[in-house]
């Protein structure tokens, strides 16, 4: 991994969790997120239980990829239990971070279908090939301002959230469409979504 991150000139960290308790691993990745002042932190592969104050600290700033189909087969080795499902359909969750283990606010999902005559190898290679279509989605949707998070769902637009932030600068056309979605938000339960939209 290190190479690939020299390569584009990003700064690489390595964080030994095995050989120091978990505890202090993870005061080090908190160091680190908070020296960066990370936008988002993505947890692909990461494998580890993230702390419930770290969780909070995160709170939509985290995003994971699942591989499955969230909720089905939460935990570990889903595709081998897909596989002894005999389901027909498999899939990949990006989702936020949350407390809950896989059970944040999922923004992105994917597909694919497959049949009696996969093997579970078959399984874990086209499910990778969703893994990275979803988290890819998923992180995009977050950094171009896509989502806003309610409770437990997300709302994911097709355009950025950022061209309705309140400023002067506003068009006409921007503010009458701003204000056709007030009443979408308000089935939602959002009471003030110029406080969600405002970022």
């Amino acid at each position: 991994m290190k190479q690939f991150a020299d390569w584009h000139n990003i700064p690489f960290h390595w964080v030994d969790f095995k050989d120091q308790p978990k505890e202090k691993a993870f005061a080090e990745v908190e160091k680190l997120i908070e020296a960066y002042q990370a936008d988002l932190t993505v947890l692909a592969r990461f494998m580890q239980i993230i702390p419930d104050h770290l969780c909070k600290k995160l709170a939509g700033k985290a995003i994971n990829i699942h591989h499955s189909f969230l909720p089905s087969f939460a935990g570990a080795k889903p595709y081998l239990q897909a596989y002894n499902r005999g389901v027909k359909l498999i899939g990949a969750t990006c989702h936020y971070v949350t407390s809950d283990l896989d059970e944040g606010p999922i923004i992105e999902q994917e597909v694919m279908r497959i049949s009696h005559s996969d093997t579970s190898a078959d399984m874990v290679r086209k499910g990778k090939n969703c893994e990275k279509t979803a988290l890819a989605n998923g992180v995009r949707y977050h950094l171009e301002d896509r989502v806003i998070i309610h409770k437990s769902k997300t709302v994911v637009f097709a355009w950025c959230l950022s061209i309705l932030s309140a400023t002067a600068k506003q068009t006409a056309t921007e503010i009458e469409f701003y204000k056709r979605l007030i009443p979408l938000f308000q089935i939602w339960g959002i009471n003030k979504p110029s406080n969600l939209l405002r970022r």
